[in-house]
């Protein structure tokens, strides 16, 4: 008499080459608590090259990439999460992973530079008086992120155009968690600055957050604030005081008081 058992109403249906493999390929001993897909596919796991799984560390959840109609070939979804490489300007513009992952034991890693018409010269000539351009590929897909040239994003035309010290910065050091939703004042970047400032303690004085009032973007350390169009001009030997110390030793009062007064002056 056959058997009845109905794989397709287990948590595990039989469906593409799984239905004409043998039982005992999968269960070698029992058939409860049958193992995972990677434990029958642990050597192909193991002896992929390309990308290199063991070396990347990737996951050992087979049916993220894979299908039960073919092992090969993969159906890793680059194009939609990641960088549109089936489609678009990318398409048949690379052999393998390898060509854009230099790196075999991370592809969160990508470079851009090496690739067919990226030319250093004639990228600075094309991207000159574009603003965040840099020879990086980093940079690159910051403003490229479907590898299109149409519609690359340009800082000069965005709500923050960059200017002084901020054409050269690191875009990763502003774009910490991504370019969405990314702050545009400028207490988010200086929180730092803004703290630790000794010389006139910005966070006793309870300085407004609003860094443009004194500082710009050529150099931080050098401010813009002008005592004389202040509340408070300074004349004769005021010009020659520093900011709290000096006035604390000639009037002889608190500096919590100097500072309140000074707050009051500058708001």
């Amino acid at each position: 008499m056959p058997a009845q058992f109905d794989h397709n109403l287990t948590t595990f249906p039989l469906t593409g080459k799984h239905t004409t493999v043998q039982c005992s390929s999968c269960h070698t001993r029992i058939h409860r608590n049958t193992k995972n897909v990677v434990s029958c596919h642990q050597t192909d796991y193991n002896a992929t090259n390309n990308p290199n799984h063991t070396a990347a560390s990737f996951p050992s959840t087979c049916e993220s990439c894979h299908t039960t109609s073919g092992w090969q070939p993969a159906q890793f979804d680059h194009d939609g999460p990641f960088f549109p490489i089936y489609s678009g300007q990318h398409r048949g513009e690379w052999n393998s992973c390898s060509d854009c992952h230099k790196n075999p034991t991370s592809y969160a890693e990508f470079t851009c530079t090496s690739c067919h018409e990226h030319n250093q010269n004639d990228m600075n000539s094309e991207h000159q008086g574009i603003q965040g351009y840099r020879w990086e590929s980093s940079a690159c897909y910051a403003c490229h992120p479907s590898g299109d040239a149409n519609g690359a994003f340009n800082h000069q035309t965005s709500p923050f155009p960059l200017t002084g010290a901020h054409v050269t910065t690191d875009c990763a050091l502003c774009h910490t968690t991504g370019y969405a939703n990314t702050p545009n004042d400028c207490y988010t970047c200086h929180q730092q600055g803004f703290n630790l400032t000794t010389k006139l303690n910005h966070t006793l004085a309870g300085f407004s957050q609003n860094c443009t009032q004194c500082h710009n973007t050529t150099a931080w350390a050098t401010t813009t604030f002008n005592h004389t169009t202040s509340q408070f001009p300074l004349t004769g030997n005021h010009l020659t005081l520093t900011v709290t110390s000096a006035m604390r030793q000639v009037i002889q009062i608190p500096q919590t008081t100097v500072i309140r007064a000074i707050r009051q002056v500058i708001t």
